[in-house]
């Protein structure tokens, strides 16, 4: 199996596909919480909680998807054909995103709204070395990198194409993920919803390009976050100046 997307998808109605979402969300979620209750609002209870919620969202979409055979397709969990191209793909991702969040934040700071803010989780990530290489490996690459791009580009966009008013429109498909991925992120106001909207359509743009694996959005994802990780700690530690 290749990444390109081919023939055009069967169908789904739109009560099924709510049910579904609702679905793998609530999976998300309930799987999330489970570190928290157990280690509370820690370092480690919050950074774990994120992979959790991945392995709960992606069960839920192969419970939902495995009697079809559609699973690996519908996430983007395919093979790639050309790795150089893949890396390629990865960096242009992660160079647009820190494009997007410097230039939404700028206008953001312009227009008289405020900037997502990140300090929280920086500090959390920065209490140590081993802090910070945990948050890297659970948050940035397990629970965000993979996690968001496997359910966010992966399973929504997917379910979206089977839409009867969207499976011939894929632009209408990157705008509908694009705009619910920033919705989601309501809680880091209205900047935040639309720079994080952004950067979903470029991420479901970078899969588009990929031919429909998923792998060049994770590792492009990953990367971008990983560096945000490593620059706060290294501010923290007086490394670098703010």
């Amino acid at each position: 199996m290749t990444g390109k997307m081919t023939t055009p998808p069967a169908r789904t109605g739109p009560f099924r596909l709510l049910l579904q979402l609702v679905g793998v969300a609530l999976a998300y979620v309930a799987a999330s919480t489970v570190p928290v209750l157990a280690l509370g609002q820690t370092s480690a209870g919050l950074a774990l909680s994120s992979p959790a919620g991945m392995l709960g969202g992606v069960g839920a979409a192969w419970l939902i998807l495995r009697r079809s055979g559609e699973f690996a397709h519908a996430l983007g969990l395919v093979r790639v054909a050309s790795w150089p191209r893949t890396l390629a793909l990865a960096a242009l991702a992660a160079g647009g995103t820190f494009a997007i969040f410097s230039v939404g934040g700028a206008a953001a700071r312009l227009l008289g709204f405020t900037a997502p803010a990140v300090g929280e989780t920086i500090a959390l990530a920065t209490q140590s070395p081993a802090h910070l290489a945990m948050w890297i490996v659970l948050v940035a690459w397990l629970g965000a990198g993979f996690g968001e791009e496997v359910l966010w580009r992966g399973f929504l966009m997917d379910r979206l194409t089977r839409l009867p008013g969207l499976t011939r429109s894929p632009a209408a498909v990157l705008v509908a993920q694009a705009a619910v991925f920033g919705l989601a992120h309501a809680y880091q106001g209205a900047a935040g919803v639309v720079i994080t909207g952004l950067i979903g359509l470029w991420f479901g743009l970078i899969r588009r390009m990929a031919g429909g694996a998923i792998w060049a959005g994770v590792i492009g994802h990953a990367a971008i976050d990983t560096v945000m990780l490593s620059l706060g700690y290294a501010q923290a530690v007086g490394l670098i100046r703010p």
